[in-house]
């Protein structure tokens, strides 16, 4: 095999100099370099992944696994929860410290752009963490971006429903893309989150389907549940 230093005495003798390189001659360059330089490139692409693999194996056996569960209360709570903070202790008083209400509003937001997990605050969602329903079911496994049922930047379907259909479904806010609902478009939207899940009049709260899309609403006042996520 033709080591570099003969590629170079090669290609830099005097009588090729004398001879102008149309684009075969550079063609034969290329293909001559990439052959004799094979097998180093072969060592660094299995080095690659090798490296990829540990990674992959190191994120997966780190990935958390959380469970995600509605509210005994199946339709006990109205759209004043006491902001987000009193939803996220009705929460706790069912399930224990370390729960969340999996809600939007002033105080806690899931993205700004869609589907994309950018600007959060105070989000429930973590990154590469498994979440299951109640019937040990995973429902999602989350990636670099906190959002469920989000891959590559577009909304998918999960892998399981959050919570089982019976005919009532949690309070929300957020749309499909995970944006927050407008408290201020309500009126010609239908959507909305109560102002911030305080006010029984004036206004529509938004709830979700077990899949977490196709967001529909009741207006202020009406009651329902509260999904719940483990932190």
């Amino acid at each position: 095999m033709i080591g570099k230093q003969g590629i170079n005495d090669f290609w830099f003798s005097p009588a090729l100099a004398a001879i102008d390189l149309s684009g075969s001659v550079r063609a034969l360059r290329f293909a001559v370099t990439a052959f004799a330089m094979g097998p180093r490139l072969a060592t660094i692409a299995a080095l690659a992944r090798q490296r990829l693999a540990r990674a992959t194996l190191n994120a997966l056996a780190t990935m958390r696994k959380k469970f995600i569960r509605r509210t005994f209360h199946f339709d006990d709570y109205s759209t004043n929860l006491g902001d987000i903070s009193g939803a996220d202790m009705k929460c706790a008083k069912e399930f224990g410290d370390g729960w969340k209400a999996l809600l939007v509003g002033a105080s806690r937001r899931a993205t700004v752009t869609p589907c994309a997990g950018d600007q959060q605050l105070d989000w429930v969602i973590r990154k590469y963490t498994h979440y299951y329903n109640s019937s040990n079911e995973l429902i999602w496994r989350t990636d670099g971006v906190s959002l469920l049922g989000v891959r590559d930047g577009k909304r998918v379907n999960t892998y399981a429903p959050a919570f089982p259909s019976s005919g009532t479904y949690p309070w929300s806010g957020y749309k499909s893309d995970w944006t927050t609902f407008d408290d201020s478009s309500s009126a010609t939207t239908y959507q909305g989150t109560c102002n911030s899940w305080t006010s029984v009049s004036g206004g529509w709260g938004s709830f979700i389907q077990p899949d977490l899309m196709n967001p529909a609403s009741e207006a202020c006042g009406a009651t329902a549940f509260i999904l719940c996520v483990e932190q």
